[in-house]
């Protein structure tokens, strides 16, 4: 690429330096092997560093005054810095990859498969399984029955989805007896499953995961739960039975939520939040048991 693409982007960048400068690789900012052909970003909180940069090409916001910088630098100013190298890499940096489905995997006969499928090594997905178009399940993962996938999903290494959760009821002898789980798990599009995760299905009816959710490593979500559109679960979280979480609500690293609660809409809990009661919209809640920060406007 050549800076002068990045207009294509963003329309709106002003490049001060040479515009046709070509780019073959982006580099971290304080990275000791900047050249003219490398490209970085830098954010406001890090701006006092790029006096320390030389000889290359750098993502900055339209308020930092380059003038008083160079530093032999081409400057790509812009209104959000971070938004515009998420583009730039999509669009010049990530090979394609191949769309396959591997010999090892194991489909049932009756999944229905949707087009333009990637599927890995040792991935079992069980009867009755609908898994849409552009859907990538990545190596080991287990699929269980009757899950359904929407439309560009990946789900990563090592899930299981669609498993049976911790119900348990105890018999005539005081021991503890599996509550059949009969129910599914529906993943609807755009969502992006990390690794290690499980999702368990619901006892009657369906655990629900709403578009454009987000999960990173090592997060479970048991039976029943539903979870809104646009949310992202961060590292280790735990979200226990029946909880609903509503739209664009951050959970942070090890929260652990209890069952039968609900979490509003635009709600931040923070890093290992223990969350025992609801949370209202828009709230920001922190601790062990979690309680009320600050309301967002």
């Amino acid at each position: 690429m050549k800076l002068h693409d990045l207009s294509k982007l963003d329309n709106s960048i002003e490049v001060i330096g040479r515009s046709d400068n070509n780019i073959i690789k982006v580099l971290p900012l304080l990275s000791n092997s900047h050249m003219q052909d490398t490209i970085t970003w830098c954010s406001l909180k890090n701006i006092e560093l790029l006096h320390r940069i030389h000889n290359t090409n750098i993502i900055i916001e339209k308020t930092v005054k380059v003038n008083e910088i160079n530093n032999h630098c081409n400057y790509i100013l812009c209104n959000n810095p971070r938004r515009l190298f998420q583009l730039m890499i999509i669009s010049f940096f990530v090979p394609e990859t191949e769309k396959i489905i591997a010999h090892s995997a194991k489909i049932a006969s009756t999944v229905q498969l949707g087009e333009n499928i990637s599927i890995g090594e040792n991935v079992v997905i069980e009867d009755g399984c609908i898994i849409g178009d552009n859907v990538v399940i990545d190596h080991g993962t287990v699929i269980k029955r009757k899950t359904q996938i929407g439309n560009y999903v990946t789900v990563g290494c090592n899930c299981v989805i669609g498993g049976c959760g911790c119900g348990y009821e105890k018999n005539e002898s005081e021991m503890y007896e599996l509550i059949p789980h009969i129910g599914n798990v529906i993943l609807e599009d755009y969502i992006e499953i990390g690794q290690n995760n499980c999702i368990d299905r619901a006892v009657l009816g369906s655990t629900i995961v709403h578009k454009n959710v987000k999960t990173d490593n090592h997060v479970h979500i048991a039976h029943g739960v539903e979870i809104g559109e646009n949310t992202i679960l961060t590292a280790h979280v735990m979200i226990a039975g029946s909880t609903r979480i509503g739209q664009n609500v951050w959970v942070g690293p090890s929260v652990a939520i209890i069952n039968n609660v609900k979490i509003g809409n635009g709600a931040y809990i923070g890093l290992g939040a223990v969350v025992i009661r609801d949370v209202l919209d828009n709230t920001v809640v922190v601790g062990n048991p979690a309680k009320e920060l600050v309301k967002k406007e």
